[in-house]
Order: structure tokens, then sequence, then C-alpha cells
């Protein structure tokens, strides 16, 4: 990381090392599970519901978590993230959109940091439905 710029796609449980160095500076925490991410401004959690719904018809809210920042050697990283499937498959397609809303759209051509939630509704796997939660600068 030190010398390229990264850039990763996959389930917040898998990000192993980069999971220290993005949410070292962020507004987020993981929660007690990886089905969970604390809002450490407002304390609010964000619980993916996919995990007991999937073998049902039950619609369920699951979580896609996008970022953008540079780490302290100067790489370039980005981050497109769910707590479970939906929430990836929710949030990837709206992370590389060339139509972003606006509220990312401002931080992203300003070049600031930033790091943005989305709630991903689910049905079985599928994801039906975005709602964008947070976005923000990074501290």
């Amino acid at each position: 990381m030190r010398n390229h710029n990264v850039i990763y796609v996959g389930l917040i449980s898998g990000m192993g090392m980069i999971q220290d160095v993005n949410f070292t500076d962020s507004n987020f925490a993981v929660g007690e599970t990886y089905d969970e991410l604390v809002d450490m401004i407002s304390g609010r959690r964000y619980t993916s519901g996919e995990a007991l719904a999937l073998p049902t018809a039950q619609y369920y809210q699951d979580y896609g978590y996008i970022a953008r920042f540079r780490q302290p050697g100067g790489a370039l990283v980005g981050i497109v993230a769910g707590e479970r499937d939906t929430g990836l498959r929710g949030v990837a397609p709206l992370a590389m959109s060339a139509k972003l809303p606006a509220r990312i759209e401002r931080l992203a051509e300003s070049g600031e940091p930033f790091e943005a939630l989305y709630e991903i509704t689910g049905q079985q796997g599928a994801d039906l439905g975005e709602k964008l939660e947070e976005v923000r600068p990074r501290p």
C-alpha cells in the first residue's frame, strides 16, 4: 500500500489488514460482529438482517459501505463493501455509477476523503432497493 493504490471490493468480514487502515480514521466502526457497523457520531447501529431472513420470503435490510481516502503513505484507497452479500450486490453498481447522488458527488469532486453508507432492502439474496443513509467527509 505504500507504492500502489488499492481498491477493495468485497465483504467487510473479508477486508483483512485493510480493515484496520480503513476504520482507524472513520466515522464508523465494526460492531460486535461483521453484520454491524456503528456510527461513531450518533451511536446508531446498522445491523444486517440477511442471516436471519435469507431462508424466508421476508424483506430485510443489509448495508453497503463506500469510502475513498489516502492512507498515510500516500496511496489512494477505495472501498466498496457490504455487511453481507445483498449489501455488496446493492452498493457495487451504485459506487461505479457515472451519476452519483449530489451529496456524494460534491465530496468526490472536491477530492476530499469521504465515506457513505447505504441501506439495501433485500429478499432471499436479491437487492430490491437502496437508500442513502449517511455521507460524510472522513475525519
